[in-house]
């Protein structure tokens, strides 16, 4: 994911960016440091086995088992790697069923049993494409690609047994994750196919299938009891997940030819069998990575909650009469749905009390079997070019053995949407993606910390759960932040108990930039009475530094954001309290890239930025920006709005590659207004010389649910990097009127102001954004395209001026920025970009 980085950036940890949070003081004090000797990929999931040894897995499938010595008192040192590949030969398909060699498999969750001679690997898998986004991409993967594996060693080589094949994998990258074993019965985490219960366009209009979005039990020794089977590539299997008939496969011996692959959309999919081997034990979970069985016998789970925009509410929700069919306009997703206020995106904590379990998000199929019909949509044209099945006769019939359960195994509460921390049973919410989750069991810090969980979330924080003795928490003071600012994108968390290698320690794989952090206890007191000036618990941030930060002086875990690293009067100095953060000489309150100490002098054509996990990897939310619209005298801190200090919300990166401003701040660049809030940037090097190109972006619709209101609009810029010289194209609204403005300021002063008018455009679900860059005369084309259709011109070419022209032509880095405005605080909406490019005008080399 990181192929992108520039070369000053390579050796640079990219500390990911959070805003001053609100901690509690707490005694624990946790030294960090990376584990040395790690070459890895992308990790998504990691536990010490039975040997001592540290198994990850990286999401290619690839899994790496470390022996690892310790060096110092915080120091670890990788001293023998083994690579097992056994997952990454599984065979793959696509949506009918066909073979695909795609050669890597898509893995999020091991779990790693046996003993120290006899060592048992078990791991989830599933294709590695991921699909859905922008126009509701559907890109033929698979379906029913989900398999759970049994790895077991003999001599030096590595056995592979798929124990269960064919289950649900969403279109974008939700999957069967992490899993746990608890007597004769596996736990398996397994994502769901939706954003909130409905089809919607970033999921490429998939349903919920009868095992999506759920914690299933596989019963291993009715597994193990079942012949082995040899599949057409030779490898051996115990367990095809039964499929319904899917009325457009033809049959072989009693089954669609290819099953248990393909699923189509869900005619194929898997069906849930009573007293069969694999179960749903507990429902209403939208993307639950992990999940943990307590040493007090308690099941726990944070679920991913749905995003503001990807998706809403299915059609009757509310209880047994939901169905799967899609809704114009997706009510739920950013707007009000007819029972419940819009999808919040909250991810909640879960204590999973018992089967009867209903974590709030919907699966229609299983609420209610009989009525809730199929939505398939596999071509163009977006949930109006798709069916709603539900009969198993005429044109589009569903399956004749159709419904994939039997109808008295109907649920009807999940049939309900219920909003994370507003009705949902969740212990407690956060606005980031939290995922992996494991107990803390060793007696460290006087058992202070025994019992507790420790989660990872992929917006930077380790967050520590203090249970009570029914399970629950007191309060929500009960959840604190242990450590943060430590890596980039944690992803999954194991922690060592008294009894294991290194007790105490925790250890978090950090998927951005690929490597394991190392927490080490600190078992020492009497912090908390030095002076403000000191560094207490050796993190090389003065006390003052963490308190204004909200971060914890006495715990080295905790640490301040901080992008260059630099010491100041012997300390580090944290971004909030550094006057430069990229130590290139200028004020962060006038850089227009305070992550750039190059100001844009080494990004050169072509740049693409698809807005994915840690891709390049580098900049605000790893996504490439390294700056924001400057107004010359707020500080970068205060021109980013989100969830921490607004009631505006930003997704960012994602597995389907988007970046979502919800509830859009008032804010506007407009003449000497300067208020311009989340315009964020980086710089290109061209002059006067560089070849013609083209600036584009893709933005995600409908932009406007509801008719806008003071001006709003969202879009693409290129200027100076400030809020007073810059060309915008965007699609602009008020009221009724909607329209493609390009808008050109020269020193606060209007240099040119058209308005195109194109039909339509704010309830388009895709628009695409050009701009054609002509340095050598200084002249800019803004173009458009609705969806994949042709690109058209918008209004006449602007003739730059000036201080932008001087820009564009010298050598001091051109601005490259996305924007959206709201001129009222009162009237609110949500803008989404997918893929970011600058490329030579077809496709010109340089010169």
């Amino acid at each position: 994911m990181n192929e992108q980085l520039t070369s000053y950036l390579r050796g640079l940890l990219f500390l990911f960016f959070l805003l001053p949070m609100s901690v509690s003081m707490t005694a624990q004090n946790f030294s960090v440091s990376n584990l040395q000797g790690a070459n890895l990929n992308s990790p998504t999931s990691l536990q010490f086995g039975p040997d001592d040894r540290l198994y990850v897995a990286q999401q290619d499938g690839t899994i790496l088992a470390y022996t690892i010595q310790r060096t110092t008192s915080t120091n670890y040192q990788i001293t023998a790697t083994e690579t097992i590949n056994n997952i990454k030969q599984i065979q793959n398909h696509n949506d009918d069923g066909t073979i695909n060699n795609l050669n890597k498999r898509q893995v999020t969750g091991i779990l790693v049993t046996g003993t120290a001679s006899n060592i048992v690997i078990y791991v989830g898998s599933s294709d590695s494409r991921i699909g859905g986004g922008g126009g509701g991409a559907d890109i033929n993967l698979d379906t029913n690609s989900g398999i759970i594996s049994r790895l077991t060693k003999s001599g030096n080589s590595w056995q592979r047994l798929d124990l269960v094949r064919g289950l649900p994998r969403s279109e974008e990258n939700h999957a069967n994750n992490g899993m746990q074993l608890k007597g004769n019965l596996l736990y398996v985490a397994q994502g769901g196919n939706t954003n909130a219960g409905a089809p919607s366009n970033n999921f490429a209009f998939a349903t919920e299938y009868a095992l999506s979005g759920a914690i299933l039990t596989v019963n291993i020794p009715a597994i193990d009891a079942l012949p082995t089977q040899t599949w057409t590539d030779g490898s051996q299997y115990k367990y095809d997940l039964p499929t319904v008939d899917d009325p457009t496969r033809a049959n072989q011996g009693g089954k669609d030819i290819g099953d248990p692959f393909g699923g189509n959309d869900g005619l194929n999919q898997a069906k849930i069998v009573p007293n069969g081997p694999v179960q749903v034990y507990a429902a209403g979970f939208r993307n639950i990575y992990d999940l943990v069985w307590t040493s007090d016998n308690r099941l726990y789970t944070w679920d991913n909650g749905p995003n503001g925009g990807w998706g809403g509410h299915p059609a009757n929700e509310g209880g047994g009469s939901a169905t799967n069919n899609w809704i114009a306009g997706e009510p739920g997703s950013s707007t009000n749905g007819p029972n419940d206020g819009p999808v919040n995106n909250q991810d909640g904590l879960h204590y999973v009390t018992g089967s009867n379990y209903y974590g709030g998000h919907p699966n229609p199929i299983r609420a209610n079997p009989s009525g809730a019909g199929l939505f398939t949509q596999s071509g163009s044209g977006g949930g109006n070019a798709g069916v709603w099945r539900t009969s198993k006769n005429g044109a589009n019939p569903l399956p004749q053995d159709w419904p994939p359960l039997p109808t008295n195994l109907a649920n009807p509460i999940e049939g309900d949407y219920q909003n994370p921390g507003v009705d949902d049973p969740s212990l407690f919410t956060v606005n980031n993606s939290t995922n992996g989750i494991v107990e803390y069991t060793a007696s460290n810090f006087n058992n202070a910390m025994k019992g507790n969980l420790i989660a990872a979330s992929f917006k930077g924080p380790l967050y520590r759960v203090q249970r009570n003795g029914s399970g629950g928490i007191n309060s929500n003071s009960s959840v604190t932040t242990l450590a943060n600012n430590f890596g980039n994108l944690p992803l999954d968390v194991t922690a060592q108990g008294d009894n294991d290698p290194f007790p105490g320690t925790i250890w978090v794989a950090n998927l951005g930039n690929d490597a394991i952090s190392v927490f080490e206890p600190q078992d020492f007191g009497g912090c908390g009475g030095g002076s403000n000036s000191q560094d207490e618990d050796g993190d090389q941030y003065t006390n003052n530094d963490e308190l204004s930060n909200g971060t914890d002086p006495c715990n080295a875990a905790s640490m301040p954001a901080d992008f260059d690293k630099t010491f100041i009067n012997g300390f580090l100095v944290s971004n909030l309290n550094d006057p430069d953060d990229d130590d290139d000489g200028i004020n962060d309150t006038t850089d227009p890239f305070v992550w750039d100490a190059q100001n844009g002098a080494s990004t050169s054509i072509p740049v693409d930025y698809p807005l994915l996990n840690a891709d390049p990897g580098f900049g605000f939310f790893g996504l490439g920006f390294t700056g924001l619209m400057s107004n010359g005298s707020t500080n970068y801190l205060d021109l980013i709005q989100d969830e921490d200090n607004s009631s505006t919300e930003i997704i960012a990166g994602g597995a389907v590659g988007l970046l979502t401003f919800n509830n859009v701040p008032k804010g506007d660049p407009y003449t000497n207004n300067n208020s311009q809030q989340n315009g964020f940037q980086f710089g290109l090097n061209v002059n006067q010389n560089t070849q013609p190109f083209v600036y584009e972006a893709k933005l995600l619709g409908p932009i406007f649910i509801t008719p806008p209101q003071q001006y709003q609009s969202a879009g693409i810029y290129i200027g100076t990097g400030d809020q007073s010289n810059y060309l915008k194209a965007v699609v602009n609204g008020n009221g009724p009127t909607t329209s493609i403005q390009i808008l050109y300021e020269e020193s606060d002063a209007i240099a040119g102001n058209q308005q195109v008018n194109v039909p339509n455009i704010g309830s388009a679900s895709e628009v695409r954004l050009f701009m054609q860059v002509t340095p050598a005369s200084g002249q800019v084309q803004v173009q458009y395209a609705i969806g994949n259709g042709a690109v058209q011109n918008a209004g006449q070419p602007v003739q730059l001026q000036a201080n932008v022209l001087n820009a564009l032509q010298s050598n001091q880095s051109l601005a490259i920025g996305i924007i959206n405005t709201s001129v009222s605080s009162t009237s609110t909406f949500n803008a989404t970009y997918d893929n970011l490019s600058v490329q030579f005008s077809g496709n010109n080399p340089p010169p």
